[in-house]
């Protein structure tokens, strides 16, 4: 039996509600999975993904396929306890890295990518003590990507700055108060084109326990203002998004504090000076579920608008009947509020640590991909939804399924929206040449066999004016 069909065999299950669906697939990593990261390490156009083994002193790299499955796990060797990963470039020669926060050996190792999915033996740089959270990004506009860890125990935020060629010059240290920092992201705060971190302190307060978020806005040459602006009680992972199509970065929080609500996702958006403006989000029933995860912010359903995603375990509180660990999926209504959460089981003693979102199977949906600490695998979840095709938001034709490249089964679904810049009078579908279906409008969807090979698809539209838009993919039948 091949591998790709073993994995196949894996599908166990489809999820169902409303608007969005998945299907579960279940992969074996190493031993307690705390960071889960998709990036395309072998620079084939597919996702893959990297699990960060604290208890193996391990990352796992598992290679995609194209079609939603991933291939056998690659252990690589880093420091004592790794806690938190990120791709990166460092040597500037288009190959992914990697690098992974130790928190037991109190440094940072950094892989070294060959371009084809495997990695070089580590090396490992000291930073403070107790490293939990990793970004890596140019934060002094110099081309080379640096690395920057939120050192729990020694109160500092270490920067390593990348020479360009794997090598990194002397730490830098900036001092983060005396409560120990312990949530780390990145983003551009106040949109000034470049980029800015933000980390949380942990804990104050005595009755209720409660983080102050700390802005370090960047003022060029490794040197940032820190405002701090505002406190939550008590987050427990901060995801950096785009909530409202400005140019400045925003913010999801999943928190679990002492007080009403005490779990759930709160979201905020940036007001230009490093504050930021809360904007809603959805509670977590804290007698049904436990502590929740990282927030995945994406549009899960194809409505343009973006959504939640959060994990918890069970149980709560309240000792409820559930016995599975969950995802909970909260869709953002049409007026920017989210709706109630609707769960999506993942099984018994899975503990999921991590989630994060790709387009596993090429189809222009993101799935979504938990770590679970409680049996040492992941979950992948492919999204099954039925997406209504966006029309483009300037002239042409915007195929939304197949996906460009795709391997595809026969009968094969075709789906496009056009816009013009005068009106479309119709559209038409050619196949390897052959005009195969014209339909009236500025929509087609259509399903049609085809022969086993490569196929040349075109989807054009007709102008009221004569002229045309089109676009052009190519995809493979099995």
């Amino acid at each position: 039996m091949s591998l790709r069909l073993l994995v196949s065999l894996l599908l166990v299950s489809t999820f169902s509600f409303g608007q969005v669906s998945f299907s579960k697939q279940t992969l074996p990593t190493g031993s307690d999975p705390d960071d889960v990261i998709v990036g395309d390490v072998n620079h084939d156009g597919i996702p893959d993904l990297i699990s960060v083994d604290r208890s193996d002193n391990t990352v796992s790299v598992r290679l995609g396929n194209g079609d939603g499955t991933f291939r056998v796990r690659s252990a690589y060797g880093v420091g004592t306890a790794p806690v938190s990963g990120s791709t990166a470039d460092f040597e500037k020669n288009g190959k992914v890295d990697l690098v992974t926060a130790n928190s037991v050996s109190n440094n940072v190792s950094v892989l070294i990518g060959n371009g084809d999915g495997t990695f070089r033996t580590h090396h490992d740089i000291a930073v403070g003590k107790d490293p939990v959270a990793v970004v890596v990004a140019d934060f002094n506009g110099d081309g080379k990507t640096d690395i920057v860890t939120a050192d729990y125990n020694s109160n500092t935020i270490s920067i390593l700055p990348g020479h360009g060629d794997g090598t990194f010059g002397t730490r830098i240290v900036l001092p983060a108060g005396t409560q120990h920092p312990r949530l780390l992201v990145k983003g551009d705060f106040n949109g000034d084109g470049k980029l800015d971190l933000l980390y949380s302190d942990c804990c104050q307060g005595t009755d209720v326990e409660y983080d102050t978020l700390h802005v370090l806005l960047n003022q060029g040459n490794f040197k940032f203002t820190d405002v701090t602006s505002f406190n939550i009680s008590v987050p427990l992972r901060i995801t950096v998004a785009r909530l409202n199509g400005d140019l400045k970065d925003d913010l999801a929080i999943s928190y679990q504090g002492c007080h009403t609500p005490c779990e759930g996702v709160a979201t905020y958006t940036s007001n230009g000076n490093g504050a930021f403006n809360s904007r809603g989000g959805f509670t977590i029933d804290d007698l049904a579920w436990g502590a929740p995860t990282n927030t995945i912010v994406t549009d899960l359903n194809g409505d343009g608008r973006v959504d939640l995603a959060v994990g918890v375990n069970c149980c709560g509180e309240g000792g409820f009947p559930n016995t599975q660990d969950a995802i909970l999926v909260s869709l953002q209504r049409s007026d920017g509020s989210f709706g109630n959460p609707v769960t999506v089981y993942l099984g018994t003693g899975f503990r999921p640590s991590s989630l994060n979102f790709g387009d596993f199977n090429r189809d222009k949906k993101p799935d979504l991909v938990a770590a679970g600490v409680g049996n040492n695998t992941l979950i992948t979840l492919k999204n099954t939804t039925t997406f209504a095709c966006s029309v483009p938001t300037s002239a042409g034709v915007h195929i939304c399924s197949p996906a460009s490249g795709a391997t595809v089964s026969s009968p094969v679904t075709i789906s496009a929206a056009a816009k013009g810049t005068v009106a479309i009078a119709r559209m038409e579908l050619w196949i390897d040449g052959v005009k195969k279906l014209q339909v009236s409008g500025n929509t087609l969807k259509t399903t049609i066999a085809l022969s086993a090979g490569s196929h040349r698809i075109v989807v054009q539209g007709v102008q009221t004016n004569g002229s045309v838009v089109k676009a052009v993919e190519y995809v493979t039948v099995k």
